[in-house]
């Protein structure tokens, strides 16, 4: 079955017509780690092609470089992308191929960074301490180990699905390897059952590592993913009391004699039905964010309206379906106006994991017992 895409949804402050900071949010898509099917020669002539004279990647370690040489706000989310990178494609190779890779790759950069010596515009000195550096194997094998280890654990429960993701930010400033996402479906629904931070070690962190990566865990999740409350305000705040929409939803005969009535219109076939009832749900004056939000929670429930007049003769299956149709239009072109995302889903645990390679040494979880499900974070899949 075809893996998740996973984006989270991020806190933004943007600036009102007031000058006041109002909430918003941005989506941040996570890079998912293929399962590569490939395996032997074939995996590392892959590897090799991927990873070897890339010149992309050269130029990305050596902003990396650079950008640390001169502490440009620490932004090490270059370095973490080189080492992501070769997680991707060396998850069926020995550990020997991978020290090879890495040798191959180290060597590969000082010839580039040679041949380009006159381009780069670095003092001698600078340029020397470039071409001493090095990425190492060490810190890709651990966690590497990690996820085969992580693998045969969780295809001991099949009714159960997941997938590893990265993120060279995540990696970067909150020291977060790996997002690991495990969950199920029911039907087209998606329900994530835990989420999991992973920070790998090459070797045992201290007591006081471990409260700084815990803390850098923590501090992603309550500054940059949104929990449903936050969302909900974001789009619900401001809408005005009693509209006819959240009353219908309560009220099925209304419903059939608001379509009695325009079905028996004086206008005949004629009459767009369809046009008629999304008006009579009142969302004309609202925002787009306003109907986005309304259409989210309810439409479901008209739909099932809908369908209830048809059963009862009300409508005829092309009246019934002309609405359907024109209330999934609408819904669909207000989501994308308000920007809101389509398939948001609350996680019920997000834990912080610390591994040494294979072995968790240290796991807390980070959502605690919260029975409100309004204040669950939230992820937006597809």
């Amino acid at each position: 079955m075809k893996n998740l895409e996973l984006a989270t949804v991020e806190r933004t402050g943007e600036l009102g017509k007031t000058g006041l900071a109002k909430a918003g949010h941005t989506e941040r898509k996570l890079k998912l780690i293929d399962n590569k099917e490939t395996k032997g020669n074939n995996a590392l002539g892959e590897a090799q092609k991927a990873l070897l004279g890339n010149e992309d990647l050269y130029n990305k370690f050596l902003k990396g470089l650079t950008n640390k040489l001169d502490r440009q706000g620490a932004d090490a989310s270059s370095l973490a992308g080189i080492e992501n990178i070769f997680i991707t494609y060396c998850q069926n190779l020995s550990d020997a191929d991978i020290e090879s890779l890495v040798r191959q790759f180290n060597k590969g950069f000082k010839d580039y960074i040679r041949a380009k010596k006159g381009d780069i515009n670095l003092d001698e000195q600078r340029f020397e301490e470039i071409n001493r550096k090095e990425i190492t194997s060490r810190g890709i094998i651990s966690v590497l180990q990690f996820i085969r280890a992580r693998k045969k654990l969780l295809d001991l429960t099949p009714s159960q699905e997941y997938a590893f993701y990265f993120e060279d930010v995540l990696d970067a400033r909150y020291q977060i390897d790996l997002v690991e996402c495990i969950y199920h479906r029911n039907g087209k629904e998606v329900s994530i059952d835990a989420m999991n931070l992973i920070q790998v070690k090459s070797s045992e962190p201290s007591e006081e590592e471990q409260e700084r990566i815990a803390r850098a865990h923590r501090e992603w999740l309550t500054s940059s993913v949104m929990d449903f409350d936050s969302f909900e305000h974001e789009y619900s705040d401001g809408i005005p009391g009693n509209l006819t929409i959240e009353s219908l939803i309560k009220n099925a005969d209304e419903v059939e004699n608001i379509l009695l009535d325009i079905c028996t219109n004086p206008n005949g076939e004629e009459f767009k039905v369809a046009e008629e009832f999304i008006s009579k749900l009142d969302l004309g004056e609202l925002s787009n964010k306003h109907k986005a939000w309304l259409l989210s929670q309810y439409g479901k429930s008209l739909k099932g309206l809908i369908l209830g007049a048809r059963k009862k003769k009300i409508l005829t299956n092309f009246q019934a379906r002309d609405i359907l149709t024109a209330i999934e239009r609408l819904g669909n072109s207000v989501m994308v106006k308000a920007k809101m995302p389509k398939n948001v889903t609350m996680i019920k645990k997000i834990n912080s994991i610390i591994s040494v390679g294979s072995k968790i040494t240290r796991t807390e979880n980070l959502t605690g017992n919260e029975k409100d499900s309004r204040h669950q974070k939230i992820m937006n899949v597809a």
